[in-house]
């Protein structure tokens, strides 16, 4: 059921997963009902992507051990490419080189804690903040019967921030930005500098959006 409930810092200190929209008292409840009903639903949505992003992780250590046995560390320049042609044959379509990289780059992206599990967990967390601004969102406006702007949450809204660093200024933090965030600096150790997103802050951040908590303002 939606309530009106006083701010906390951290949506979730322990104990069961909630989600929680709070609005006016005046709103009809079956509305109310229907709104977190829909919040439950973007909840789901945010675990999908975080399952598909585990295995991955998981699975990098074993990547990383495989390649590493193969290669020599006196060759961590030599040219890996991935494709269905050798290079500097003929290319056509389905038979071609599409990516290559140095042995040295993809055992370090394949490292745990490599630029790889950051890669990912910035793709996630792009791809979250989109289903809530451009999907969950407007269904739960819609079905309270107000504006976009007044379903408002200072997780997603931190998040915004985050994705608009990863798109627009290369992963770079700026000291305007850091300001600006609300929710995440109690969560997440954030610096000025290169952003770099760990599979423990992506696990922390999935822990606060099962309790997400959305506020209709007036």
């Amino acid at each position: 059921m939606a309530e009106v409930e006083s701010a906390s810092k951290l949506y979730w200190t322990g104990g069961p997963f909630r989600v929680l929209i709070r609005c006016w008292p005046e709103r009809q409840q079956d509305e109310c009902d229907k709104a977190v009903t829909i919040l439950d639903e973007c909840r789901s949505a945010f675990q999908k992507q975080f399952m598909l992003f585990d295995p991955i992780v998981s699975g990098r250590p074993l990547a990383h051990d495989r390649w590493s046995k193969l290669f020599k560390p006196e060759h961590r320049n030599n040219k890996i490419t991935i494709g269905n042609a050798l290079p500097g044959t003929e290319q056509s379509p389905g038979r071609s080189v599409i990516a290559e990289t140095t042995q040295g780059e993809l055992l370090d992206g394949l490292s745990v804690g490599g630029a790889f599990d950051s890669q990912h967990a910035k793709a996630v967390i792009v791809f979250t903040y989109h289903l809530w601004d451009e999907f969950y969102r407007v269904k739960i406006a819609e079905t309270l019967r107000v504006s976009t702007k007044q379903v408002t949450c200072d997780l997603m809204g931190d998040i915004r921030l985050i994705r608009n660093v990863i798109i627009h200024n290369r992963s770079i933090i700026e000291k305007k930005t850091l300001q600006a965030l609300n929710f995440l600096p109690g969560l997440w150790q954030v610096e000025q500098g290169e952003l770099v997103i760990t599979s423990a802050m992506l696990y922390s951040l999935m822990e606060q959006l099962n309790a997400i908590r959305v506020d209709v303002v007036e």
